[in-house]
C-alpha cells in the first residue's frame, strides 16, 4: 500500500539520517583528538625552542636537544611496551604503556595499545588460540626447558619459556663453520635478548 511504502520511505530516510549524524559525530571527534594531539605536539616543541633559547642566551654556542625527564622516560616506557607487543607478550606491554601513560597521561597513541592489549589478554584473537602455543603448554611445564637438538652442521640450543599461559620458544643456533645465531619463535633476536628473556 502506498501508507506502507510512505512508511518504509520515511524510515529508510531516518535511519540514513541518523547513521550520517554519527559518521559526522565520530569524525568530528577523531579530528579533535588529532587536534589536541597536533596542538600539545606543537605547544611541547616550542616550549622546548624556549628552553633551548634560553640555554644559548646563557651559556652561547651551540646546544644539542635535551629531553626533559618525563618526556626521556616517556619515550623509553613507549619503547619497551611496543618491543613487548610485538613479541605478543601483551600482559608485560600493556604495564609499559600504563607506565607511559603516568608519564604522559592523555597520550593518544598509548591509550589506544591499552585497548588493544586488554582484548588480546581478554580474548580477542588472544595468542592463547594458538595451536601452537596450546601444544606448546600441553608439552612444558611453566618456567624454562632447556634441550639441545643435534642437526646437520649445526648444533640448536633451544629454551622454551612458558609463563601466564604463554609459550615461546628460543634457540641459538650453533653453526659448525663458528657463526652463532638468536631466534625468537623463528624471528632473528641478539645475544643479549636472548639471555635476557630465557632466564629461569
Amino acid at each position: 500500500t502506498k501508507e506502507k511504502a510512505a512508511a518504509d520511505a520515511l524510515a529508510k530516510k531516518q535511519a540514513e539520517e541518523a547513521a550520517a549524524a554519527k559518521a559526522k559525530a565520530d569524525k568530528e571527534l577523531a579530528d579533535k583528538l588529532a587536534k589536541e594531539k597536533a596542538d600539545a605536539d606543537a605547544l611541547a616543541m616550542k616550549n622546548e625552542v624556549i628552553k633551548q633559547n634560553e640555554i644559548k642566551a646563557k651559556g652561547g654556542g651551540l646546544v644539542l636537544p635535551v629531553l626533559g625527564g618525563e618526556e626521556a622516560k616517556y619515550k623509553e616506557a613507549l619503547k619497551r611496551a611496543d618491543e613487548l607487543f610485538n613479541t605478543k607478550r601483551y600482559q608485560e606491554a600493556k604495564k609499559s604503556y600504563e607506565d607511559a601513560l603516568t608519564q604522559k597521561g592523555g597520550d593518544v597513541y598509548a591509550k589506544n595499545k591499552l585497548i588493544e592489549c586488554e582484548k588480546l589478554i581478554n580474548g580477542d584473537g588472544n595468542q592463547k588460540g594458538d595451536e601452537r602455543v596450546k601444544q606448546l603448554l600441553a608439552k612444558y611445564a611453566p618456567g624454562v626447558t632447556e634441550e639441545t637438538i643435534e642437526g646437520t652442521n649445526l648444533t640448536i640450543i633451544q629454551r622454551v619459556v612458558v609463563k601466564d599461559q604463554m609459550a615461546w620458544v628460543y634457540q641459538r643456533k650453533i653453526f659448525n663453520w663458528g657463526g652463532i645465531a638468536h631466534f625468537r619463535d623463528n624471528s632473528p633476536i641478539t645475544e643479549s635478548t636472548f639471555e635476557l628473556e630465557t632466564k629461569p
